[in-house]
């Protein structure tokens, strides 16, 4: 295509590592051939390109500047297809002129209506570069590399010239540990001890500062050659500390073999909790005395501890034995007594001994000076029959008996019957099953060996239930 010929070309730069490629600009914008003139693309539209500069390695990356006076429109980079406005803090003035220096990390000095300024790769903004030059329009910037001076062309002030900046090496970096740290924490920001002089944001002289507090921290170092670098500026954030504090759910005395859960709050405010007792759960549920705390951390490592949760645990009482005399049914000793029959309370049956009115299976839950409690094993009790009807059913001789004792079971007609003998507690001692009786049955036990004392002899005689007692002396 052709160059729009409405307009003069006010800059003509040919890339210096492809001398196929020229830029030109004219007001309008820029225009580009990469056949050396033969054919020309515009890639920039609008503005009053004043100068054009080119990477020395990159022909498709170039820097240009704006003249009049639009806030932050002053000067840009084209890398590839890409536009960025580099303008940064630079005054709202015209700009005049741009070069770039070889040999450096892409910094480039521009001329304005009030002066000299520079910036590359290492800085986040514009730097005044006037070392004695007056306040005055500056309309052509050259580097001259043989006596590694710039030099600026004024209006109406004559030519002047300076030394290179020639301080091309990285920019430092602040060290940190982290960036958001905790209210009444404190984080150390350092660069490497290899400079001359440092100068912090907050005043400070060595390599390294400590900081308590909210805010932006920068440093500016200089080195052996005088150089000056900034560092890039490290935002530090201070989180306070949350409350913490937890939910108890149940009692906290109780009797063993209880439990109570404690539950670390507010849920949302910490990502972890550890527990003094270990556990890293949220809700833990405790069963043993001591005292407990949580400590909640949050997602930006601040923690706190809640006030201990003592728990106390009482012991329970040990588990009840029942001692049986005939229907009268005895709990070993304890501070209070509930009697169940057939696992339901007994309304009033609340002393150590009571007299058993039914059959059934009788059980006993006692209680301690803690209110703990524990519950028996069942006894079975069957209440015997002592009329007349069926006294010579049963015949037990001797009785008292010491060595032997002889059983009689009168029945007048066939039946199967079992025949047990039990302590006073309801423990069985001695027992035989499927008894056939047809008329009279007999039976010599040896009781050498039992305990002197009380026992139960119960016989199962068809329907019939017959308990006898029988003393061992």
């Amino acid at each position: 295509g052709a160059i729009d010929s409405t307009y003069i070309i006010r800059a003509i730069t040919v890339a210096p590592s492809d001398n196929n490629t020229i830029y030109i600009s004219k007001l309008g914008g820029i225009w580009v051939s990469y056949n050396a003139g033969q054919t020309w693309e515009r890639i920039i539209n609008g503005g009053i390109i004043t100068s054009i500069a080119v990477s020395p390695t990159n022909p498709r990356k170039f820097w240009f500047t704006n003249s009049g006076y639009l806030d932050s429109q002053k000067v840009f980079v084209m890398d590839g297809n890409i536009l960025t406005n580099i303008s940064g803090s630079l005054p709202n003035i015209p700009v005049n002129s741009i070069v770039y220096q070889n040999n450096s990390p892409d910094r480039i000095y521009i001329g304005t209506d009030v002066g000299v300024f520079y910036r590359d790769n290492r800085l986040n903004d514009w730097q005044l570069f006037q070392n004695g030059l007056p306040n005055v329009v500056i309309s052509e910037l050259d580097i001259h590399y043989a006596s590694k001076k710039i030099r600026a062309a004024t209006y109406g002030r004559g030519l002047w010239e300076n030394d290179l900046v020639e301080c091309n090496s990285p920019l430092p970096v602040i060290l940190l540990a982290k960036k958001d740290i905790c209210r009444g924490d404190s984080v150390k920001l350092e660069v490497p001890a290899i400079y001359k002089a440092y100068n912090w944001s907050t005043g400070a002289t060595a390599n390294y500062i400590w900081v308590s507090t909210d805010g932006s921290y920068s440093v500016t170092v200089t080195d052996s050659t005088d150089c000056t670098y900034s560092a890039e500026p490290v935002d530090i954030v201070v989180h306070d500390i949350p409350n913490i504090n937890v939910k108890v759910t149940g009692n906290t005395t109780f009797c063993a073999g209880d439990s109570v859960t404690l539950q670390g709050n507010p849920n949302l405010t910490f990502t972890s909790w550890d527990w003094s007792n270990g556990r890293t759960e949220r809700t833990v549920v405790i069963k043993e005395a001591g005292s407990y705390t949580v400590t909640g951390t949050t997602r930006y490592g601040c923690k706190n501890t809640s006030t201990p949760i003592d728990v106390v645990v009482n012991p329970a009482p040990a588990i009840p034995t029942i001692t049986r005399d005939g229907n009268i049914l005895m709990s070993s000793e304890a501070k209070k007594y509930q009697w169940f029959r057939n696992d339901t309370i007994i309304v009033l049956a609340t002393h150590q001994y009571y007299e058993a009115k039914k059959d059934g299976k009788y059980s006993v839950k006692v209680f301690n000076e803690f209110d703990c409690s524990a519950v028996s094993e069942p006894i079975d009790v069957i209440l015997g029959i002592d009329d007349l009807e069926n006294i010579d059913l049963v015949l037990i001789r001797p009785n008292p008996a010491q060595g032997t004792v002889n059983i009689t079971i009168n029945n007048e007609n066939f039946a199967l019957a079992s025949l047990e003998i039990s302590n006073i507690q309801g423990e069985k001692i001695f027992g035989i099953d499927n008894i056939e009786i047809n008329g009279k049955y007999n039976r010599t036990i040896d009781i050498h060996k039992f305990s002197a004392g009380v026992y139960f002899v119960k016989i199962n005689l068809g329907n019939n239930i017959i308990i006898r007692k029988l003393i061992k002396e």
